[in-house]
């Protein structure tokens, strides 16, 4: 007995028998059937990971658990007990509870699942191993944080036939400004709705605005901003055309809108992507936005006068990458950053021309940028001063990457409490495998790191809004500079997950990524609420089921239902 105890099976079964008391289904998941061949205990090993995959909606391997638990001498009386409904309401039970309540844990195991802990040859031998302070080791592989979801609120059904209301690039999609919290999406060609939700009272309300509206390409999203009186900016339905752009008539008021009506008229005939940077410390709303196409476009930037009710254009255009022949270029930025003394950040990437017949999308190099007057001025990272407008030439190139890279576009960013920039975003590792990376600045030097662990190649390649298995990242910073790192792909069955990076290190755990909800998203990504996170640590998502038709083709005319979801992040103390 000795000798087995202190065997290689006899961890695997302890390890294993300790997650399923923790109700670890991440990873019990896990194991596959080679780790178990050797176990006495194999039959029970193949239950715990089935309801494992089972609680993670893994069909296909909770299935063939059960195959296996079958083959290795389980009854079919016996599986059926213990998948029956009283032990779906202890798992139940258990995922709420806090991981520091392991007691309680236990004792919902032991009151539901019993027949299947106990079928263990050596269940109390383990109990004991598991509840002693040498086994601590044993909890290095455990989230040591968890999503708490505050609220959850239905808008109705909306489009769903691209991702037009969840691409991440809506400079803002959903903003809170005061009690109040904005956001707007389209329910189909000749309506888009705005919603406002008064967050003391919980009163929402909605209005619809009736026009004609392009929906088979997924870049004509709706952008929001709330200008320092407290007026609302929309702007719409954009992709190389004139500008759609109109402001509310009262403050914080959703039900009164002017018609549609130019800002200035210059360089508002071919406009994509328009970023309203919402004011702070006293600096006004902005408006920045491209004017040109993917390959040959500029950056310009306005400013908005509240006293004169009017829009301003900028002299020299921020980004330009159209004057340089043969190889001209657009700028892509990711979300801008504004902190609380009002510095604006801003990083972006370059894109060319397709190289060659293939068509992938070729973006190259990370650059980075600040302003500490409203986007007059700029300077580099290390505060060199720069000359506008940037270009690949002069510009500040934080993080070098090749041509055809698969280096995504139209990222995120945020700012920790030193005032240093964290930026996301994905490229390919050394095997050419496309991987989600954190990239930041300590006040000396940036340094990156490689923050998931996908195994399975595709290339960026073709025209429109591609079909991609793994969304683009946001981020967002908690108050002891703790990242989170939310996001959408196949490994997590189209869930919505976040991961976390502690400071200061940030290096990476796959053990700490979590779903934030278990609802299929397909192709849709993040798209949150930057000023209410920043404001009370609370993050608002918008949530949509989408498809997305590789290109904008084959589009398909349905709704889906969409909504707002509420959550916080609590780091935990896992000891014991």
């Amino acid at each position: 007995m000795d000798k087995l105890l202190g065997n290689e099976i006899f961890f695997l079964e302890s390890y294993c028998l300790h997650l399923f008391l923790q109700a670890d289904w991440e990873g019990l998941s896990k194991f596959k059937a080679q780790d178990m061949q050797a176990s006495e205990n194999r039959a029970e090993l193949a239950v715990m990971i089935a309801i494992a995959n089972a609680q993670l909606s893994n069909e296909l391997e909770c299935k063939s658990m059960i195959t296996l638990a079958k083959k290795w001498g389980l009854s079919n009386a016996t599986l059926a007990k213990y998948f029956s409904e009283s032990v779906h309401l202890a798992l139940k039970e258990i995922n709420s509870v806090r991981i520091s309540e392991t007691k309680k844990v236990k004792d919902y195991v032991q009151r539901y699942l019993s027949p299947l802990v106990s079928g263990f040859s050596r269940y109390e031998y383990f109990s004991q191993v598991i509840s002693k302070q040498n086994t601590k080791p044993l909890l290095q592989n455990r989230s040591t944080f968890r999503v708490n979801v505050i609220s959850r609120h239905a808008l109705g059904n909306a489009w769903a036939g691209n991702t037009i209301n969840t691409v991440i690039f809506r400079h803002n999609g959903i903003l809170t400004i005061k009690d109040y919290q904005f956001t707007a999406f389209y329910i189909d060609e000749t309506t888009l709705r705005i919603v406002s939700n008064n967050l003391k009272s919980n009163n929402t309300h909605s209005y619809d605005l009736i026009g004609n509206y392009n929906l088979v390409d997924a870049h004509n999203s709706i952008s929001l901003g709330v200008d320092r009186a407290g007026f609302i900016h929309i702007c719409y339905d954009h992709h190389g055309s004139a500008l759609n752009y109109r402001r509310s008539l009262k403050a914080y008021d959703i039900t009164n809108w002017s018609d549609e009506i130019p800002m200035t008229g210059l360089n508002e005939d071919q406009l994509t992507y328009p970023t309203f940077i919402q004011p702070k410390a006293g600096n006004p709303l902005l408006l920045m936005y491209r004017d040109g196409t993917w390959k040959s476009g500029s950056c310009h930037l306005k400013r908005y006068c509240e006293e004169k009710e009017i829009w301003m254009d900028y002299a020299v255009p921020l980004l330009s990458g159209s004057s340089h022949s043969p190889w001209t270029s657009n700028a892509y930025w990711n979300h801008p950053f504004v902190d609380r003394d009002g510095t604006i950040f801003l990083s972006f990437c370059w894109r060319t021309d397709y190289l060659d017949s293939r068509q992938i999308v070729n973006n190259v190099n990370i650059c980075f940028m600040k302003s500490f007057d409203s986007g007059l001025s700029w300077f580099s990272s290390n505060n060199r001063p720069l000359r506008l407008p940037i270009t690949q030439v002069n510009a500040d190139t934080i993080y070098a990457v090749s041509p055809e890279s698969n280096l995504i576009n139209q990222n995120s960013m945020a700012i920790d409490s030193q005032g240093n920039p964290h930026i996301v975003f994905y490229e390919n590792d050394e095997n050419s495998i496309p991987q989600y990376k954190h990239l930041w600045f300590d006040g000396d030097a940036w340094h990156c790191s490689v923050v998931s662990s996908r195994t399975a190649p595709f290339s960026l390649r073709g025209g429109g809004t591609l079909k991609i298995p793994m969304s683009r990242p946001e981020i967002v910073l908690d108050k002891q500079d703790n990242v989170f790192l939310i996001y959408r792909d196949d490994t997590t069955d189209n869930r919505l997950s976040v991961q976390l990076l502690k400071a200061p290190a940030y290096q990476f755990h796959e053990y700490e990524r979590i779903k934030i909800i278990d609802d299929n998203l397909e192709n849709s990504e993040p798209v949150i609420d930057r000023e209410r996170w920043d404001a009370s640590q609370v993050l608002s998502i918008l949530l949509q089921r989408n498809k997305q038709p590789n290109g904008d083709m084959e589009y398909e005319k349905f709704n889906m239902p969409i909504s707002v979801i509420d959550v916080s992040f609590e780091i935990l103390n896992n000891n014991f």
